[in-house]
């Protein structure tokens, strides 16, 4: 599995009315297994790139789920 992400979004504080918008990409990949009982397992791995002063560089995330189909 291969998802990839583009987003914008922005931000506020009015404490000291300060804003800022950033955009930033990702993807998404990930491997599943099905056992013969109705349970799934999955291995997600996500790269996130970020392009501004608060959201910017290399980020990535992983994530292990089971869970139980019926």
């Amino acid at each position: 599995m291969l998802v990839l992400v583009v987003g914008i979004g922005s931000w506020k504080e009015k404490v000291n009315n300060t804003s800022e918008t950033f955009i930033f990409g990702a993807g998404d990949i990930g491997i599943e297994y099905n056992f013969e009982a109705p349970v799934l397992i999955s291995l997600d791995f996500r790269p996130e790139f970020g392009f501004s002063n608060l959201y910017k560089g290399f980020n990535s995330d992983i994530a292990l789920s089971v869970r139980y189909q019926f």
